[in-house]
């Protein structure tokens, strides 16, 4: 089964596929400083080309969540511009909460972290992960959460077989 996973944000969309034999990923990033409706094209113009390249099965993308509003319609913007291009192209579409996919890999907080202090040490131990998995050193949180999202969804897939 040919998988996408995405990891959507507001400047980057790192994304994981199982469609090629191996697992390759990238990262789609777009200029912070970029208007909303900019950085959208360049993500989807990039999800646009994977699309007609590989003729993928599903595609699983996080579920967005609320940071800001700035984030929260750029998180849900990609979600449906992510829906749209999977549909499209005939695959199924899932979306998945971080949390569950961080509990499947066993990520521990300690206690008492301040907002920001979790959201940092949730990247630390992300990229701490995929090079624990054999990926490798991987310099972009999105990518590392995008294979991370890969790896749950191949797991719960061959479960179901």
């Amino acid at each position: 089964m040919k998988l996408l996973a995405v990891d959507p944000s507001t400047t980057s969309l790192g994304w994981a596929s199982n469609a090629w034999g191996e697992i390759e990923w990238g990262d789609l990033g777009a200029p912070g400083k970029a208007p909303r409706p900019n950085r959208f094209q360049i993500m989807a113009d990039g999800l646009t080309g994977l699309f007609r390249e590989i003729q993928f099965d599903a595609v699983i993308y996080y579920t967005p969540f609320g940071r800001g509003a700035d984030a929260t319609r750029c998180q849900w913007g990609m979600a449906g511009i992510i829906e749209a291009l999977a549909t499209e192209h005939g695959a199924a579409v899932l979306d998945i909460e971080e949390g569950i996919v961080r509990a499947f890999h066993g990520f521990k907080l300690p206690k008492g972290l301040a907002k920001g202090e979790r959201r940092l040490h949730l990247k630390a131990l992300a990229l701490a992960k995929v090079v624990e998995l054999g990926y490798g050193d991987i310099r972009s949180d999105d990518v590392a959460d995008a294979i991370l999202l890969l790896e749950y969804a191949k797991a719960k897939i061959q479960g179901a077989r």
